[in-house]
């Protein structure tokens, strides 16, 4: 089990709720058809109906389960808040010409003396095609450029999410987190 922790922030709420999703399946682990893995703990009804996978009672829940926590960088809003963790998840919408969200950019600048050599970290950035197509995925850029400046280590490909998040829940999102949860 892993201690996990992710930074994110957020003005519309779309980046929190990539990230509630993220922690869901990391704290839960792999959710998946009856039979499953060995040793894979079966569901209940009533268990799957929370897992949002309405009757399919049997289905089983796999992988190692990880201490989540969440923290918006606009309340926690310098490193020392956050703590130590084995892997570290930024996260942050681009906006504009390819800028981080405002109060990410301040917790950035805030983190500058933060020491991240050798920590595990991972990427979630999300865009908006009303902003200029040649910058949507920006956010990803400048944070694997901060964390590569840092000496951090980039264990797996940053998720990417264009316009609203919801229609990819249990899908693209699901999916990459479950990916994710594998190499920790």
């Amino acid at each position: 089990m892993s201690k996990v922790k992710i930074l994110y922030s957020t003005c519309g709420g779309n980046t929190k709720l990539v990230c509630e999703k993220v922690a869901e399946v990391l704290r839960h682990g792999a959710v998946g058809a009856a039979g499953g893995e060995p040793g894979a703990k079966k569901m209940g009804a009533s268990e799957a109906s929370a897992y949002g996978i309405e009757g399919k009672a049997g289905a089983s829940v796999a992988g190692a389960k990880h201490d989540v926590e969440l923290f918006d960088v606009k309340v926690a809003d310098s490193p020392e808040k956050i703590g130590e963790a084995d892997v570290y998840v930024f996260a942050s919408p681009t906006y504009g010409q390819g800028e981080l969200e405002m109060y990410f950019e301040r917790f950035l600048q805030k983190a500058a003396e933060w020491h991240l050599e050798g920590k595990k970290c991972v990427v979630i950035a999300l865009g908006d095609v009303k902003y200029h197509r040649d910058y949507l995925f920006e956010a990803a850029n400048i944070l694997e450029e901060f964390l590569k400046g840092k000496k951090a280590e980039l264990i797996y490909r940053p998720l990417k999410v264009a316009m609203t998040p919801i229609p990819r829940l249990n899908n693209v999102i699901k999916n990459w987190a479950e990916e994710f949860a594998k190499v920790l």
